[in-house]
């Protein structure tokens, strides 16, 4: 059997490193592919691990910029999705994960071999166009199986399919938790060799992803320094921000890293201060958790609100505004590291997504 997850995204965030992980550990099991965007820097992440990519262009993640551009060549995009979801099914199974994949499958080819998943809310404008709230409905009531990754995504797919999804949680590689839990003392001592706080952000550097405010908190805790792990649109505004504030020799900016755990477990905290409404379970949180590194993050976040019912308090500390004063407060009340908590490996993971496919066959199977 071949499972293949098609993902229509040059980013590299939470959602596409979880195709990423999920895949390499499916790969000791059946075979994979990745069917997607050519130039994404999620492609050549995958085929450092071997896994095999079939070019599929579906034109840019569906977004309010893209929305009517991509709406303006449906059919072509449709077309393409639905051939390659049909030649996915032919000996194996094929995973959708993002809203356009959704809306551009519709439910109508291989219904019994397609599975969703779905990583955040689904997006107001979505639902209030009576067309792509329409396709949405079908596809998640004509999948086989429906995962999703977070509460907020389970939410919203009841709301809008009456349908309840099964739980697929991220994980975290055992191997990878140890490694960056040996190289943190090291890798601290070169961040921030004086400094009594260290603070980190990991993630896609742009505007809406709070990360402007971090800077702002370094400059108003003169013993701070920060570690900002990613790239994206706003890094050199970021950098030129931490400049004018005089701290740019308290910020370390690496770029991408193929693994941010060691620098997770370096940090004091994470700082996350983004103000997007979609996110559903963010990844690097629950990194940074599973290194025993409490997360700060706004209240008002939906995802961020489930992490601290899940985890916690004393492991999510939310604050109601991305200001110096909240985010020192929320350091303080997290000041002791919380235990490690138990978080499933990417290999229970797999092994979760196997066996509600291997389900839905014997489903099938009774009811022929």
């Amino acid at each position: 059997m071949r499972v293949t997850f098609i993902v229509s995204s040059a980013s590299l965030g939470g959602a596409e490193l979880y195709a990423l992980r999920l895949l390499e550990a499916l790969q000791p099991h059946v075979s994979v592919r990745l069917m997607g965007t050519a130039d994404a820097p999620l492609v050549e992440q995958a085929r450092r691990s071997g896994i095999e990519f079939t070019s599929l262009s579906l034109g840019p993640k569906l977004s309010r910029a893209t929305f009517v551009r991509q709406l303006a060549r449906v059919g072509c995009h449709r077309r393409r999705l639905h051939e390659a979801v049909t030649e996915s099914c032919r000996d194996g199974w094929c995973i959708l994960q993002f809203k356009w994949e959704e809306i551009l499958w519709g439910g109508e080819v291989e219904g019994d071999r397609v599975a969703l998943l779905e990583h955040g809310p689904i997006p107001s404008p979505l639902l209030a166009n009576a067309w792509t709230r329409r396709r949405l409905r079908s596809s998640f009531q004509r999948a086989a199986v429906v995962f999703a990754a977070s509460e907020p995504a389970s939410a919203s797919i009841r709301a809008l399919a009456g349908r309840e999804p099964l739980p697929l949680r991220a994980g975290v590689a055992a191997s990878r938790r140890a490694a960056a839990l040996r190289k943190a003392p090291d890798l601290r001592s070169k961040l921030a060799p004086d400094a009594s706080i260290l603070l980190a952000y990991a993630g896609r550097v742009e505007p809406d992803k709070g990360v402007f405010g971090l800077v702002d908190v370094v400059a108003a805790i003169p013993d701070a320094h920060a570690v900002i792990v990613g790239s994206g649109s706003a890094l050199p505004a970021v950098e030129a921000a931490a400049m004018a504030k005089g701290v740019r020799d308290r910020i370390v900016f690496p770029g991408y890293v193929a693994d941010v755990l060691p620098f997770l477990a370096a940090a004091d905290a994470t700082i996350l201060l983004s103000t997007e409404s979609g996110e559903g379970r963010p990844l690097v949180a629950l990194e940074s958790l599973a290194v025993g590194t409490p997360v700060v993050g706004l209240a008002a976040t939906p995802a961020l609100r489930a992490l601290a019912a899940e985890f916690g308090a004393e492991a999510v500390a939310l604050i109601d505004a991305p200001t110096p004063d909240e985010v020192t407060e929320a350091l303080g009340r997290s000041a002791t590291r919380p235990p490690i908590p138990l978080i499933p490996t990417w290999d229970d993971v797999a092994e979760q997504l196997l066996a509600a496919l291997a389900a839905s066959e014997r489903r099938q199977s009774r009811a022929a």
